[in-house]
């Protein structure tokens, strides 16, 4: 069985084609060759892209009709997160409620897709959720389309590395934890699964793209080595904070061998017990295969080696519409039908008189209709002759207004001792951007976003703990907001020094 895959990553493409398991033939397209190639600099990025991959394929001789894509993560939106046991047609709508809590647009924009695995410990159901922006799902058939490819499959490339832990058999029922890491630019990843669905992905960027270093150098390897250590533990922590019910039983890793080493004792250090898996052995290439060439093998096993994952992007791509149905061919029979005139003036009578006989009907009525009118009191906003439809009109608006009131009377919260804690629980070197309260359901929700700097990353992760812990051990702030959580925390550049970027979300019930 031939499969045909590319893969999108931050170094470039991948191309492979696969036989079975074994690799027919694999091909890698920096992403310098992209960005310096010898077209001109007005040729959109694109075409350069068909035209390497065209040149690619006719080179390797990869003759073939549809292919499989693997995207990295900066293309698509992929979380795990708990729903209740709906029906099928409530299900959606409930999915789609809950995956706008992480979306920074529109969830019109998106084009997604999800997969439900129950959740017997919880009582409800676990849901995979992927989507990806429209425009950037039309760039990638349009490449396709101009590649003469149909996209049989369209996958996230950390979910593709299952199919490599599977042959491993290292893809057991127990909570196990993938760490997958590449110091060269390309995408690394933190997976935990459970019964080989994922509980929790997250990537982790561990250097800079090399079209982003062209004129500036490789960045030094003892500093690829420290982020990659703590953008580890901020996964790990994310992970504990929202499954701390799933404890990991077994912790994976797969890294170069320049870092293997002391990654593992990092592993170690954190409380797991990492075991090295290697990934590039059923890879038989000439060249020891990077990153790309091992995702875009993953992606080529879909049809040879099965895991849980049914997501599939291409799928639910928009259909084209149905041809227009042939018009029936009606003249041989409107030849046969002869007209009877006096049958046509006995129709027109007999509507005619219907007619008459309904205006004489509602006459009484409109009369009695008039009287009304006449009766109503004058009030200076409302129209005297308005129709009744008109009239419910403002009536239900009046009542949508002294609602708005009521509410603002009599369910107002108070937050001004609660906002004076906030300042008094922030650490040195840390201050607030962004702030938001609202109330979504029976929740009341407070969204804090901040940066901090204090020269040292891991002391920077340390003090929004602290601020979370002691936004928690304060019994005002606590008893109004029950949960305070970490929404997201990065390292980032601002202007010449490197910040820790982080946002809290705070929730708690209506009742107080």
């Amino acid at each position: 069985m031939s499969a045909l895959s590319f893969y999108f990553g931050n170094n470039g493409i991948s191309v492979l084609s696969a036989k079975g398991r074994k690799v027919a033939a694999s091909v890698e397209i920096p992403q310098t060759a992209i960005s310096t190639s010898d077209f001109e600099d007005k040729v959109p990025a694109d075409l350069k892209i068909i035209a390497l991959l065209q040149e690619a394929l006719r080179t390797n001789h990869i003759d073939a009709k549809e292919a499989v894509f693997c995207l990295s993560g900066k293309d698509l939106v992929v979380r795990t997160f708990g729903v209740p046991r709906l029906p099928r047609e409530e299900l959606k709508n409930a999915v789609n409620f809950e995956a706008k809590k992480y979306l920074p647009f529109k969830i019109e924009d998106l084009v997604s897709t999800f997969q439900v695995e129950p959740d017997k410990a919880g009582q409800g159901n676990l849901v995979l959720f992927m989507g990806i922006k429209k425009d950037a799902l039309e760039r990638y058939f349009y490449i396709a389309s101009q590649l003469k490819l149909k996209i049989r499959s369209l996958e996230y490339s950390a979910l593709s590395l299952l199919r490599l832990l599977k042959i491993n058999k290292a893809l057991t029922n127990a909570v196990t934890a993938f760490v997958y890491i590449d110091a060269e630019g390309d995408e690394s990843h933190f997976i935990v699964t459970k019964n080989g669905f994922p509980l929790f992905s997250r990537d982790i960027a561990t250097s800079t793209p090399v079209s982003d270093v062209l004129n500036e150098g490789i960045e030094n390897p003892a500093e690829v080595m420290e982020k990659t250590k703590l953008e580890i533990k901020a996964s790990l922590n994310y992970y504990h904070r929202k499954f701390s019910q799933e404890q990991i039983k077994n912790t994976l890793f797969f890294s170069g061998p320049v870092i293997r080493e002391e990654l593992s004792n990092y592993l170690k250090e954190m409380g797991l017990a990492p075991k090295f898996i290697d990934l590039t052995k059923p890879i038989n290439t000439q060249n020891a295969p990077n990153s790309g060439c091992i995702k875009s093998y993953s992606t080529a096993l879909c049809d040879v080696v099965k895991t849980k994952i049914k997501l599939d992007l291409s799928a639910i791509k928009a259909k084209k519409p149905a041809e227009a149905v042939a018009a029936l061919d009606l003249s041989g029979v409107l030849q046969e039908i002869t007209v009877d005139y006096r049958f046509i003036v006995l129709g027109a009578l007999l509507c005619a008189g219907m007619y008459a006989y309904g205006l004489f009907r509602m006459q009484p009525i409109k009369q009695e209709l008039s009287d009304l009118i006449a009766k109503r009191p004058v009030i200076a906003a409302v129209n005297t002759g308005a129709p009744y439809e008109e009239l419910s009109l403002e009536n239900s608006e009046y009542k949508k207004k002294i609602k708005v009131y009521s509410a603002v009377v009599k369910e107002q919260v108070y937050l001004t001792k609660l906002l004076n804690i906030i300042p008094k629980a922030l650490p040195n070197g840390a201050w607030l951007t962004d702030f938001s309260f609202k109330k979504e359901k029976n929740n009341l929700v407070l969204k804090l976003s901040g940066r901090i700097y204090l020269s040292n990353q891991q002391k920077e992760i340390e003090a929004v703990d602290q601020f979370i812990n002691q936004l928690q051990d304060d019994p005002k702030f606590s008893g109004y907001f029950k949960k305070v959580n970490i929404g997201t925390i990065t390292q980032d550049q601002l202007g010449k020094q490197a910040l820790t970027f982080f946002s809290i979300t705070c929730e708690g019930p209506t009742g107080k």
